[in-house]
């Protein structure tokens, strides 16, 4: 897998205009935007849409699966999880 590291909600929307990738993974909880307002601007975004997205929050995080499937969310991992556990989860996805 290639990956891009962003730190910021805000930062994410420049590197996806660099960067095209297969799978999002990306926290419910961001510095300037949410995990569910990036998912929906990725799933609404025609050039990204076909992109999937998996949504990420701690075990003690809310973390509303509605507001999950509404943004478009293609799976959801709970923190703190095991390298292969986030390889099978989107490995089916990429």
């Amino acid at each position: 897998f290639e990956v891009e590291l962003v730190v910021d909600g805000q930062a994410v929307y420049p590197a996806l205009e660099d960067f095209d990738p297969d799978v999002v993974i990306v926290d419910v909880f961001l510095p300037s935007r949410s995990g569910y307002e990036i998912c929906h601007w990725i799933k609404t975004n025609p050039r990204l849409e076909a992109t999937r997205v998996v949504l990420t929050a701690g075990m003690l995080e809310p973390l509303d699966e509605n507001a999950a499937h509404s943004a478009g969310a293609d799976a959801i991992l709970r923190k703190p999880f095991e390298a292969s556990e986030v390889v099978k989860t989107i490995r089916p996805l990429a």
